[in-house]
């Protein structure tokens, strides 16, 4: 449905070459197939032109019937003019023929869009519930013996501290990792500390993992001791920097903090805060944990 791996190429020659007003006319779009008609789509609408965007979306839906790439195309379209109805409800149309989509993976680009959509129409519950599916997708968040791992992960943070968990355990990079942030922070502010935790755990542990695997690619040596001399390696590295700064790590680790503190693990929450203030990349999250009250035992 979608052509060939030339069709990129292909894509790129038709637009740098043909003037797009070409392609407005009903005979060549007739002959074009709807993959180079989404791509010229997908032009339009970087540049702006979204009338024109939207008119290539449709047309490309109308030779293939089922094309949920052109239904995001579309809702695009709707949300960057502000028609945040009509928006939802073509990603809920891309979403409901995600199984045709060419790259599967999109389905979850989907859903983070749509959970944005609820959010600007603070229609909370809808983006909790679509937060949820994302995270349901996640087997080592969601599987039934998940349960024991996530009641043992809080436990010894809470006892035994954050350089101890993250000494213990690892997890793989994934799709869920913006959706355990969201659901964290969601959480903590109406009071579902236990969620949070859960959320927040996953979404700073993952982080961890990830930049710990990084750190190794450099040192193979390379061994997790404490978070101390982890944040004294790892801001020196431009890559994990900016790694940092694109999950927004310090805010989530805040947030933990935050909770703990909640839940009476002061000491631990203190430390959380402690890292923050010190290594925090963003001057906002380092100054908000510096000012917390609890932020005494260090």
């Amino acid at each position: 449905m979608k052509g060939a791996k030339t069709g990129l190429i292909i894509t790129v020659f038709l637009i740098l070459y043909f003037p797009t007003a070409l392609f407005t006319q009903e005979l060549s779009l007739e002959n074009l197939p709807s993959w180079l008609i989404l791509e010229y789509g997908k032009h339009a609408f970087n540049n702006g032109e979204f009338g024109l965007a939207l008119e290539y979306g449709r047309r490309a839906i109308e030779k293939e019937e089922v094309y949920p790439e052109a239904d995001m195309l579309i809702g695009a379209v709707f949300k960057e003019q502000g028609e945040s109805e009509l928006a939802i409800r073509q990603y809920q149309k891309a979403y409901e023929n995600r199984n045709y989509l060419y790259i599967p993976e999109e389905r979850f680009s989907i859903l983070y869009t749509m959970a944005e959509l609820y959010e600007q129409k603070k229609l909370y519950s809808q983006m909790e519930n679509i937060w949820k599916m994302i995270v349901e997708e996640d087997g080592d968040f969601s599987a039934p013996e998940s349960e024991n791992l996530k009641a043992a992960m809080i436990r010894i943070l809470k006892e035994e501290g954050l350089d101890k968990m993250v000494t213990l355990y690892r997890l793989e990079n994934k799709f869920s990792l913006e959706a355990h942030s969201r659901l964290g922070i969601f959480y903590y502010t109406n009071g579902l500390n236990y969620r949070a935790l859960q959320h927040l755990i996953f979404n700073v542990l993952t982080v961890f993992s990830v930049s710990i695997q990084e750190l190794r690619r450099f040192n193979p040596s390379y061994e997790f001791a404490d978070t101390v001399e982890f944040f004294q390696l790892t801001l020196k590295n431009e890559r994990l920097r900016s790694y940092l700064i694109s999950t927004e790590f310090f805010k989530n680790l805040y947030y933990l903090g935050t909770v703990l503190y909640k839940e009476g693990a002061l000491k631990e929450a203190s430390y959380i805060w402690k890292l923050v203030s010190d290594y925090s990349l963003s001057s906002y999250w380092a100054e908000r944990a510096f000012r917390e009250p609890g932020n005494t035992v260090y």
